[in-house]
């Protein structure tokens, strides 16, 4: 995906930021981004059904007793 502006802090200047397939808020220069789709592709994150992972939002303790459960299950089998 492609069209959304980001506004640079220091530059002012706004510039197209290529996104993610998976998800349309996470830049395909994410530093996180590997992990995220990984995270993804097993099943242990999905966004919040609207396209968006929110990278920078804060994670509750909810959404992290989620994925470990998650994790756990895929783990037991």
């Amino acid at each position: 995906h492609t069209g959304h502006k980001y506004t640079s802090p220091n530059q002012k200047v706004e510039e197209k930021i290529e996104m993610t397939k998976e998800f349309k808020d996470v830049p395909v220069k994410h530093i996180h981004k590997d992990a995220i789709l990984k995270a993804n592709e097993l099943g242990l994150i999905v966004g919040d059904g609207q396209g968006n992972f929110m990278p920078d939002k804060a994670i509750t303790r909810a959404e992290v007793a989620t994925i470990i459960t998650r994790l756990y299950d895929k783990l037991k089998g």
